[in-house]
């Protein structure tokens, strides 16, 4: 897209899987008129706060992706040079049946762990009902809590001047950084 051409972005729940929050919001500065609104959503630090926990009962290897924190969002906004970013956040709570059951909705939307410092390799069984039992000790009538943190946000295209200037694009190195390994 040329600079300056977009009166209008939406994205809705899509930030959170961006490697460079920054630069994706920098890109979307360039091609936002000045005053042109980008409106957004994206879950935040406390979404899957409670299976997160589990995990950590079981090792300290990331198994979710780590979601920013409602201030982070903003300051990647600023950062990039869009002009008066206000955001807000709702925490919804929600009830699955069992961990598996959150587990295989997550992997059907696409939500796998992108996180680098991930172990590599399938998770053994064990780790797997250590995660199960952990969980478990939380539930509630109805189930076990699952909690969405929705930020939400908007901001506006900003005067040329005052554009961030980040590298347009993304190289194909940083692209295969952030795809998970085919070796063995």
């Amino acid at each position: 897209l040329a600079d300056a051409s977009v009166d209008l972005i939406f994205s809705n729940l899509c930030v959170q899987w961006c490697p460079d929050l920054r630069q994706t919001f920098a890109e979307w500065g360039r091609v936002l008129r000045p005053g042109a609104l980008a409106l957004f959503s994206s879950f935040g630090l406390d979404s899957l706060q409670q299976l997160r926990q589990s995990w950590a009962a079981v090792d300290a290897h990331p198994h979710l992706i780590d979601f920013l924190h409602i201030q982070q969002i903003g300051d990647a906004a600023l950062k990039a040079g869009l002009s008066n970013p206000v955001l807000d956040r709702d925490l919804l709570q929600r009830r699955t049946p069992d961990a598996l059951t959150l587990m295989r909705e997550l992997k059907q939307l696409g939500a796998g762990n992108a996180a680098s410092e991930r172990a590599r390799g399938l998770t053994g069984k064990r780790a797997l009902a250590k995660m199960q039992a952990a969980y478990e000790q939380l539930r509630e009538p109805g189930g076990l809590p699952v909690t969405w943190e929705i930020v939400y946000g908007q901001a506006h295209g900003s005067a040329p001047s005052t554009r961030s200037r980040e590298p347009r694009g993304t190289s194909v190195e940083q692209l295969r950084a952030t795809l998970p390994s085919r070796k063995g």
